[in-house]
């Protein structure tokens, strides 16, 4: 196992952006990504491709691809500069075979000594604000997508999870592991959401050189194909859209998490194929009887 695992390459944030940057426009470019792209290991899996041609060819990826579309966004439309950065999951997410930078978000260069950081693959609704100066807090929210809701009433979600904040400085390296290394004298932005206390997650302002080789290469030797794409709802916010994953020679599907249909892999009809490339389109782009056949 020891072999999967490759080294993590950082260096400081070279970039700057001259031009105003608002909330305002991070939260725009995370509803691009919610309405456009879909988390999804296919494109790793069956056509080989990295996070960058996935998410340019399928519009599809892992938290290195959801985040490249972000940048992109945000590079073309309105000239900003961005880059990826390192980060922690919370403890309900980890796995054992996972190391401890196990995730990627985006960080974005404003005026005075201050970042937006935004994590589309969290499901955030508005990015961490990190001021270097000082030790500052803020909130942010992200969604539960895996909760479907039943009103339109934004006071009634449920499914809404408030994010506590905490900018933070390391004046040290930080050895994490034999692979991942945190250098000295960044900051991060540390994290746990509303009622977990003690589960913190931490996203740290350093650019990651290599995060497919460094995190996507070992995540996918312990996931199965999954996708989940998201829909806007009437207030915007990202909600499940389809949802499809093999496992065991099964595939589980289903739409709004209502209806889930299990089918084998050796049996799927051809109605039914045909309809999960036609619900999936933009992402399988008609290629899903070949990925059943291309199944190890």
């Amino acid at each position: 196992m020891i072999g999967i695992y490759k080294k993590l390459r950082t260096k400081r944030i070279p970039i700057h952006n001259s031009i105003h940057v608002t909330e305002a426009i991070i939260v725009e470019a995370l509803e691009s990504c919610y309405a456009h792209t879909a988390f999804s290991t296919f494109p790793y899996y069956f056509e080989n491709l990295d996070s960058e041609q996935a998410i340019k060819q399928t519009n599809s990826g892992n938290c290195v691809a959801l985040s490249m579309y972000m940048r992109n966004y945000l590079k073309d439309k309105y000239d900003i500069n961005s880059c990826l950065i390192p980060a922690t999951i919370p403890d309900k997410y980890s796995k054992p075979e996972y190391l401890t930078i196990s995730h990627v978000a985006l960080a974005v260069p404003i005026s005075g000594g201050k970042y937006f950081i935004a994590d589309p693959a969290f499901y955030f609704l508005n990015p961490i604000l990190v001021d270097t100066d000082i030790s500052s807090s803020n909130i942010v929210f992200s969604k539960n997508i895996y909760t479907p809701e039943s009103s339109s009433d934004l006071k009634k979600y449920f499914s809404l999870d408030v994010v506590i904040t905490k900018t933070q400085f390391t004046p040290v390296d930080i050895k994490l592991n034999k692979w991942q290394t945190i250098p000295a004298n960044i900051f991060l932005s540390t994290c746990y959401t509303k009622g977990e206390d003690n589960d913190t997650w931490h996203y740290f302002l350093c650019e990651i050189v290599n995060p497919d080789e460094a995190i996507t290469e070992y995540f996918l030797k312990f996931q199965e194909p999954f996708i989940t794409s998201t829909e806007g709802d009437d207030n915007k916010i990202p909600q499940m859209n389809f949802y499809l994953k093999i496992k065991d020679g099964k595939i589980s599907y289903s739409k709004n998490l209502e209806n889930k249909e299990v089918c084998d892999v050796t049996t799927i009809s051809r109605q039914e194929i045909d309809k999960i490339n036609s619900d999936l389109s933009v992402f399988f782009r008609g290629k899903f009887k070949d990925y059943l056949a291309n199944l190890n």
